[in-house]
């Protein structure tokens, strides 16, 4: 029995059948260093060793920008009349106090090539 850690440093799982874990996807018994989150470590071969701070908050931004692409793909996927959206805009702009009923009404009016 012994530790395995997932090569990409997704997985780490303790006391487990090495065997059943290849050493082409697997570090088997790695000395992960305590305490630091599975994202914030580097492989190498099969060396582990905790990121720098300007690595980690790379990770963390790439991480962040993944998240947004993958709530901006969910909220794409929801099928909204556009008149029923540009209501829940203009009533959500109105009631937080950031224009006026007329001034919402004014700019689409413009905005549509109106008066």
């Amino acid at each position: 029995m012994g530790n395995v850690l997932k090569r990409d440093a997704s997985v780490f799982k303790r006391s487990v059948n090495t065997p059943d874990y290849p050493a082409q996807d697997w570090i088997h018994n790695p000395n992960v260093p305590d305490g630091v989150p599975l994202k914030h470590l580097k492989i190498d071969g099969d060396a582990v060793t905790e990121m720098t701070a300007s690595e980690k908050q790379d990770a963390d931004d790439a991480i962040d920008a993944a998240r947004d692409l993958a709530n901006q793909a969910a909220a794409n996927k929801l099928q909204v009349d556009p008149s029923t959206a540009l209501k829940a805009i203009i009533k959500l702009g109105v009631t937080n106090g950031h224009w006026t009923l007329h001034e919402a009404t004014a700019a689409i009016v413009a905005e549509m090539g109106g008066a």
